[in-house]
């Protein structure tokens, strides 16, 4: 007898290693997932976070546009000038701004209807074309404007600011209208 409970005695300690085992597997495994998913969360919430970022500096790169084409207007009205002077390449076609600099030119690149992408200014803190004595980091957004002149009024004019720009394989774009008069 002795020897027959020698026996059972190595195949429970052999069975209870086993089952330890598999315990301890299990519990690693509900661990991974508990940390696992607060990663994964807190991934998507910076991803989240990345996008309204961009979507908010496109909401202001495009409203930027759009009052610095209105400023112009007034400015010519008020030196009894044509009030879309100085935006002429953008009247039936998309130009490229540069506020800070004050410069507006036609979206050719190369011979082909293609804007540059802005550069932002780490001296100044704006956006704009490449160029100038600060040192410019080249962004992702690109920025247009086109202006669209009324059908059935002379004195009125559709300004479309369109900002693109590359989200990791998505292409994200926004624009903002906006009618403008000519109230000489």
């Amino acid at each position: 007898m002795k020897n027959y409970r020698t026996n059972m005695n190595s195949k429970a300690s052999g069975t209870s290693r086993g089952f330890t085992f598999v315990e301890t597997l299990v519990a690693i495994s509900i661990l991974l997932m508990a940390i696992a998913a607060p990663l994964t969360l807190g991934s998507q919430g910076l991803a989240a976070s990345r996008v309204a970022r961009d979507q908010v500096i496109g909401t202001y790169l495009a409203q930027e546009a759009i009052e610095y084409a209105r400023n112009i207007r007034d400015g010519n009205t008020l030196a009894a000038q044509d009030w879309l002077q100085g935006l002429e390449d953008c009247v039936g076609a998309t130009c490229m701004l540069d506020v800070p600099a004050g410069v507006i030119e036609a979206c050719t690149v190369g011979g082909r209807d293609e804007c540059e992408p802005l550069a932002f200014s780490e001296t100044t803190g704006f956006y704009g074309l490449p160029g100038g004595g600060s040192k410019w980091i080249e962004t992702k957004f690109t920025r247009v404007l086109s202006i669209t002149l009324s059908d059935s009024n002379p004195n009125e004019a559709l300004l479309t600011a369109t900002v693109v720009w590359k989200d990791g394989l998505a292409d994200r774009s926004l624009s903002v209208e906006e009618s403008i008069l000519d109230w000489q």
